[in-house]
């Protein structure tokens, strides 16, 4: 379940629904309540990366049992692409907007993981969280990443980010 702002006028925004944000934390607290196993996922983009450990507060505040956070970088295409200079976040920045929610997620026992971040771009002590996300005809690599020695482990980047981010 995406969550993209730790109250109404961030993720209504975003999602440009009013009222979506109410629904959705509704939903995933009835869900919650049942039992259910619940995933929540929070986007990184540039209308939410300053509010990241506020998000993770508020998920830590509200959602207890919630069983996972995947904290996901962006994929440039579509609408994101079209208004990428409003959204686009470089990976090393989203991942430094996220240190502190990632480790109030981690006192708090919850599991969390980061999607969609190339190695090169996250300190190498939060490596063991970094999955392999993306779908692999989605994934490519940049001509200075087939030197690299952890290339069999990274992630890579989508190919429609490729085209907009500086890897080196």
């Amino acid at each position: 379940i995406p969550i993209y702002g730790y109250n109404s006028t961030t993720h209504d925004s975003i999602v440009q629904t009013q009222g979506a944000f109410y629904e959705t934390v509704s939903g995933i607290k009835k869900l919650l309540s049942c039992g259910a196993n619940v995933e929540l996922r929070i986007v990184v983009s540039r209308l939410n990366y300053k509010n990241m450990t506020k998000i993770a507060h508020f998920i830590v505040m509200h959602f207890t049992g919630l069983n996972s956070v995947k904290i996901m970088a962006m994929e440039m295409m579509g609408s994101a692409a079209k208004n990428r200079e409003q959204l686009w976040i470089d990976y090393s920045e989203a991942f430094k907007a996220s240190k502190d929610a990632i480790k109030l997620f981690l006192m708090n026992g919850i599991d969390v993981r980061l999607y969609n971040f190339p190695l090169c771009k996250v300190e190498e002590g939060y490596w063991g969280i970094c999955s392999k996300s993306i779908t692999s005809f989605k994934i490519e690599y940049n001509d200075s990443c087939n030197s690299c020695s952890v290339k069999s482990i990274c992630g890579g980047v989508f190919k429609s980010t490729l085209k907009i981010t500086n890897m080196h």
